[in-house]
């Protein structure tokens, strides 16, 4: 699913760049940043890094899901987790020799990626990559939340690289239970009532179940 969770995040930078940007023309790389990565290639890049994966409890629901069947049963399953996976997004001009001057370059990129994400509160339905297809509720994207990695310095620190203007997000999805959901016959109820005309007192009621009895005690 993560692996589904950055083909759609590809797909919908990509869709999404104007003609003519940065976005546009630049590699998209989910790799981690550091000394290996940033030694290849001399173009003008995007990094996009998965760096905490965690289950979202504000999402979190006791909810049972019903859902019919053709055959007339009753599918009953969880709620599946929310998860949130949080990526930090950094731009590289990755051209030799280095011109100082492109690190205007590099805020476009990043100016551009911040529009596209804030303009969709959610992945669009068009841009979803396998398992993420159909997934209900939809996805959610945080961006530039304030929360971010927790210590910056040190996490840019151990990539061995100074610290970096960033962009924050967070995609939250679900997680499809691996458990089978239970399968019940449907069980119907009719209630039907009779009284005198203009004489409540004489109602009286007839109450039809309907199903099928699948244990018994006798």
């Amino acid at each position: 699913m993560i692996k589904d969770l950055d083909d759609t995040i590809f797909e919908m930078l990509q869709k999404e760049a104007a003609s003519g940007s940065e976005l546009e023309s630049a590699t998209i790389s989910f790799a981690v940043p550091d000394d290996n990565w940033r030694s290849t290639g001399k173009d003008l890049s995007l990094n996009v890094y998965l760096y905490d994966i965690r289950e979202n409890r504000m999402f979190r629901s006791n909810e049972m899901i019903r859902e019919y069947t053709p055959s007339g049963e009753i599918m009953i399953k969880k709620a599946p987790p929310r998860v949130d996976c949080s990526f930090i997004i950094t731009a590289w001009d990755k051209s030799k020799p280095y011109n100082p001057n492109n690190i205007v370059m590099e805020h476009r990129l990043l100016s551009q990626v911040l529009e596209v994400l804030l303009r969709n509160p959610v992945i669009p339905d068009s841009y979803l990559s396998g398992l993420l297809v159909g997934q209900e509720p939809e996805i959610r994207i945080s961006t530039s939340k304030g929360e971010g990695v927790p210590n910056p310095v040190e996490f840019w620190n151990a990539l061995g690289t100074p610290f970096r203007p960033s962009i924050d997000c967070t995609f939250t999805l679900s997680l499809e239970l691996l458990s089978r959901p239970q399968t019940s016959t449907v069980v119907t109820s009719q209630v039907t009532r009779f009284s005198q005309k203009d004489k409540p007192e004489t109602q009286s009621e007839i109450i039809n179940i309907g199903g099928k009895i699948i244990n018994s005690i006798y």
